[in-house]
């Protein structure tokens, strides 16, 4: 489905048929939008992951990559709550709460590569690239999009007192990635 893109409050106010869409679809949906034409220089296939629950994601975006020639660039991204900025220290980590961030650090940066593992396994000849960043998640994946074809991300519904509603990183691609999305439900 194509986008017009109302923007600003009335983007906001009004809603959109594409989030509504993502919420209620149960099939893969691609919602066509970005700020720039497609002109081949953005060839990569990105795919937002959030856990290794977002197996049909990942191999719905392996498959599109295989389908286009392209790289996967794989995107994990994760805050913790209590920390807004990580700056390199030349203090080792010490305190059990210093400790204990730097294993979550060290989790978290496992995670796309133990997600991708077994699909990568079953799907050979697409390049994969895996990045984790520490930084909110939908800022980041809506500023990697800059440089995609289309960014590929699972959809964790919840049901609302207005109906079914999708997660906030999917409504800010929705409403503001610079590629198409693609939204695939998990389940």
């Amino acid at each position: 489905m194509g986008t017009r893109g109302l923007g600003g409050v009335a983007g906001l106010v009004l809603g959109s048929v594409s989030l509504r869409l993502a919420a209620h679809s149960y099939s893969p949906l691609l919602v066509v939008r970005g700020d720039r034409p497609h002109d081949g220089a953005h060839r990569n296939v990105l795919l937002g992951l959030e856990s290794d629950t977002d197996v049909e994601a990942a191999l719905y975006a392996l498959q599109e990559a295989k389908r286009r020639g392209a790289r996967l660039q794989v995107l994990h991204s994760w805050m913790h709550r209590h920390t807004t900025l990580e700056l390199p220290s030349p203090i080792p980590a010490t305190s059990p709460g210093q400790t204990c961030l730097a294993l979550h650090g060290r989790a978290e940066e496992a995670v796309p590569r133990f997600a991708m593992a077994a699909i990568c396994e079953q799907h050979p000849g697409v390049e994969v690239e895996s990045l984790t960043v520490h930084a909110a998640p939908a800022h980041a994946l809506v500023e990697a999009t800059r440089g995609a074809a289309v960014v590929v991300i699972g959809s964790h519904r919840a049901d609302g007192p207005h109906g079914a509603r999708i997660g906030a990183v999917t409504h800010a691609l929705l409403h503001r990635s610079h590629c198409p999305v693609l939204v695939v439900p998990t389940r």
